[in-house]
């Protein structure tokens, strides 16, 4: 009885030991290439979102300066081949929009100049430089403003340091 036994147990021992053939390699490295395509695919699509929600937010008037500097990190990421911290950042940069503050306006008054707008709100005129700056894009001229346009007074701080 016994040898019958430690016979069942060796045919039991081989038959359940059979291992299983890994996966060919080619197939181990498409799948990971597949990976790393989808990662990169959605790494662009989120630089690519959160790019377009800044946007509409600095249209608003909304001070986007920080928001920038964090999507760049995440462009850098992205042109490094690093895509996990790119989402990352990306997403950081659209998470950070939520908490905007909205920037100053200033109407233009007659008798204005940018120098005097920058005196009022920054208590140097020459600073002038960063209203214009801000807003290239409504002042042609620098010398010439019109009554009634209206600028937007960025933070002086946050320029300052960038």
């Amino acid at each position: 009885v016994f040898n019958i036994c430690i016979r069942f147990y060796r045919t039991w021992e081989l038959t359940s030991r059979k291992k299983i053939p890994p996966a060919p390699p080619a197939v181990i490295v498409d799948t990971e290439k597949d990976m790393l395509e989808k990662l990169k695919q959605k790494a662009k699509q989120q630089i690519a979102v959160s790019g377009e929600r800044i946007k509409l937010k600095k249209k608003e008037g909304y001070d986007v300066t920080d928001s920038l500097a964090v999507l760049k990190n995440a462009k850098n990421y992205y042109e490094t081949h690093d895509y996990k911290n790119a989402i990352f950042y990306a997403r950081e940069a659209s998470d950070m929009l939520v908490t905007l503050k909205l920037m100053n306006v200033y109407t233009v008054k007659r008798g204005d100049s940018l120098w005097k707008i920058s005196k009022k709100h920054y208590e140097r005129g020459s600073n002038w430089y960063y209203i214009w700056k801000a807003n290239k894009n409504k002042i042609r001229d620098f010398d010439i403003i019109y009554r009634g346009q209206e600028f937007i007074i960025p933070n002086f701080k946050q320029q300052n340091q960038s």
